[in-house]
């Protein structure tokens, strides 16, 4: 019965989430993103460290990463902190400070009982290229362009972490094979308009490249690691961003591994800078479909 009233609390809360979005514009939803996602970067570098959420020190510290988000994106000027909080575009006429409070304490309350419930690793609508279309579960190229184009996962992973996806490889055109790179990128460089595949010597990030199995990093050739992956198969990347115990050198790594279908292929890369946070990047070229499983 309580397992049957989580369900059924959780899915009252996902409409009513679903409505301040409907509510919302998508302008205002991109921009409360991309400033958590800088928030996230910064908490990441001990930006916030000594402050406690919900402090008149810890706001001044958003002030700050406001100010300096503005400069840096200066096409999604963010005019206020309150941004963060879901439902700010749709409640802008909220004046008194008591019609507030209440706003404010509800919404806490939805995050409290969303925290609680395991959300899974979705593809990002805001920061994958315009040309691929995502649902959240599948990725697809829907041009027949032949440039690279990058989408992204919404879930980071940073340090102490492990975390692992696994991508089923639904459709390639009329072939059997598959061309795309699937990897991870460092949170700082995820951009929609990122140009070559994410592991090319411009974005330096890590990949494998389904064509013909290679592993890839700061190149497109990369080194033999795999056998090629073709349609059906499904690709499980782990990405484990722990530091042993004992080891308190500066060059602390992480690893990179690859299984496909239920092959483990072994430690792809063990150098992966685990000061950095992560996101799941899949890089397409011909009309492929991708679907997280």
């Amino acid at each position: 019965m309580a397992a049957f009233m989580q369900k059924r609390e959780k899915l009252a809360i996902s409409g009513f989430l679903r409505k301040i979005d409907q509510e919302e514009p998508e302008s205002i939803q991109r921009q409360r993103y991309q400033f958590k996602e800088f928030i996230k970067v910064l908490n990441n570098v001990g930006y916030f460290k000594g402050t406690k959420q919900g402090t008149e020190a810890y706001r001044k510290k958003l002030e700050g990463a406001r100010s300096t988000f503005n400069q840096k994106f200066p096409d999604q000027q963010v005019e206020s902190v309150d941004i963060l909080k879901v439902g700010y575009g749709s409640n802008k006429g909220i004046s008194s400070s008591k019609d507030t409070a209440m706003w404010n304490s509800l919404i806490n309350e939805v995050y409290a009982i969303l925290a609680t419930f395991v959300i899974a690793d979705r593809f990002d609508k805001f920061y994958s290229n315009i040309a691929l279309k995502t649902d959240g579960k599948t990725l697809q190229r829907t041009t027949k362009e032949s440039n690279w184009y990058t989408g992204f996962g919404t879930e980071y992973v940073q340090k102490g972490e492990t975390r692992s996806w696994k991508v089923k490889l639904i459709t390639a055109e009329s072939a059997a094979f598959f061309k795309g790179y699937i990897g991870i990128c460092d949170v700082s460089k995820c951009d929609p308009k990122m140009e070559g595949p994410v592991s090319d010597t411009k974005n330096e990030q890590y990949a494998m490249h389904m064509y013909n199995g290679h592993k890839c990093h700061q190149s497109r050739d990369g080194k033999p690691y795999a056998a090629k992956v073709t349609r059906g198969k499904v690709v499980e990347m782990v990405l484990s961003l722990k530091v042993p115990k004992g080891n308190k050198g500066k060059n602390r790594v992480g690893t990179l591994k690859y299984i496909v279908d239920g092959k483990d292929c072994g430690v792809a890369f063990d150098d992966v800078d685990v000061n950095k946070c992560y996101k799941l990047a899949i890089s397409i070229q011909n009309r492929e479909t991708y679907s997280l499983v």
